[in-house]
C-alpha cells in the first residue's frame, strides 16, 4: 500500500535510518505492512517493536546533536518558570 507521508514524517524516518537506529530494510518492511499513516511515526515504530522509546530518543538525539531530556529531568523541570504566566 502506498502511504501518503508528509515531509516531516519522511524526514523522521530518514533520520532514524541514517542514524542506524533501525535498518532501512526493517523500516521498508514496516512501511509496506502499515495500512494507515501514523500520526506519530516515532511512537508507531516503537509500538511495532522496531526499537524501544528510550533507545530511539537517545540515539536520535545523539545523531542530531541535540540534548534529549530524560524522564527524571522532565519531572524535575515540570513546574513552570515563575516568570511564565
Amino acid at each position: 500500500m502506498d502511504l501518503m507521508l508528509n515531509d516531516a514524517q519522511v524526514a523522521f524516518i530518514q533520520a532514524v535510518a541514517e542514524a542506524g537506529i533501525v535498518s532501512v530494510d526493517r523500516l521498508n518492511d514496516w512501511l509496506e505492512n502499515t495500512t494507515e499513516v501514523p500520526q506519530d511515526v516515532g511512537e508507531a515504530i516503537c509500538q511495532a517493536g522496531l526499537v524501544n522509546e528510550f533507545e530511539l530518543t537517545q540515539k536520535l538525539g545523539h545523531f542530531l546533536s541535540i540534548s534529549m531530556a530524560s524522564d527524571i529531568e522532565l519531572e524535575m523541570y515540570a513546574h513552570p518558570h515563575p516568570m511564565i504566566p
